[in-house]
């Protein structure tokens, strides 16, 4: 679906590496090119510019104090009004960053990118690192580093991983896990925030975690309680309600379904298992979502509302397996 992005206008435009991301979006790239081809390929050669408010009437034109406008300098298209401290990370910027990593540490780019015309930036790239959860079940590492020109989100590194079987994403770093969030009124320092991340650690603490999941089996009516708790917030007294009321709506059928018959349900880490719930989540978030377009479902999973539903479903998968 590569028509839904302008690349040549570098408003909504995106590149990646091997085969066709779960988004559907993008432009492809050939193997190991320089990240001076990504920074083109991905529409990231704009900088993000600042100029003051002004506004006016019959008696003239003013400036509002404090406040500034962030514009693209390719298309002048304002991206957000911010306060005049507001420190901006460029679009260039956001692939730099793994210039040392790609060149010396074994990183290869996956994907780069803006969306919502350029007010979120985002570069993701492959660590090397995997793991196999009951041997059979590859999940592989990443490392997402993103911003924001219109004050809605902070400069964040984070781990990531994706299901090789679905392609479905999940934050490795979270809570107490290694992660870097750099608000806008301080100025990111690459080199800080590389050694504050690390690496080995979060993917090890991570495949303990799956491994245990995967691990612990559940009952149908187990994994009906855990959807509805993950997607309604359901207390245990109101699932029992529902249930009594045949009240579980098309949602929950609609998990059941990816828990009981979706890409690598059939694998044994999955089948029938806490790391099988959790994964019917995430599968239902990137791919199963209801959304205005493909730009709005990349959004929702990595930086909205399905990422905060699939973080939930994590954490109640943890007290499941404990």
């Amino acid at each position: 679906m590569a028509h839904l992005i302008d690349n040549t206008a570098g408003v909504n435009a995106i590149a990646y590496r091997g085969e066709t991301p779960w988004h559907g979006l993008g432009a492809k790239m050939a193997e190991n090119e320089p990240l001076e081809s990504w920074i083109v390929r991905a529409g990231l050669g704009w900088q993000a510019k600042k100029t003051p408010v002004l506004f006016g009437d019959d008696n003239g034109i003013q400036t509002l104090t404090g406040k500034s406008v962030i514009y693209r300098d390719d298309t002048r298209a304002p991206l957000g009004v911010v306060g005049d401290g507001y420190q901006i990370v460029q679009p260039r910027d956001v692939i730099e960053f793994y210039r040392d990593l790609t060149e010396r540490h074994g990183f290869q780019m996956e994907t780069a990118g803006a969306i919502k015309e350029g007010r979120t930036v985002w570069a993701l790239a492959r660590t090397g690192d995997a793991m196999r959860i009951s041997g059979t079940d590859v999940v592989g590492g990443y490392l997402l580093l993103s911003t924001s020109f219109d004050g809605t989100a902070a400069t964040t590194g984070r781990f990531t991983t994706v299901r090789v079987v679905c392609n479905n994403t999940l934050t490795a770093a979270h809570n107490s896990k290694p992660q870097v969030s750099v608000g806008h009124r301080s100025k990111f320092d690459m080199d800080a925030a590389k050694v504050k991340l690390g690496v080995g650690d979060t993917f090890a603490n991570f495949q303990l975690e799956a491994q245990r999941m995967a691990e612990v089996g559940v009952t149908p009516q187990k994994a009906i309680e855990y959807f509805l708790a993950v997607y309604h917030n359901m207390t245990s007294a109101q699932i029992v309600e529902a249930q009594a009321q045949k009240t579980t709506d098309k949602t929950i059928e609609r998990l059941a379904q990816h828990f009981i018959a979706g890409p690598g349900a059939e694998l044994a880490s999955a089948k029938g298992t806490v790391w099988g719930l959790l994964n019917a989540v995430t599968y239902d978030v990137d791919h199963s979502s209801r959304a205005r377009s493909n730009d709005s479902r990349l959004n929702s999973a990595w930086f909205g509302q399905g990422e905060r539903t699939k973080n939930a479903a994590r954490e109640l998968a943890l007290a499941l397996a404990a």
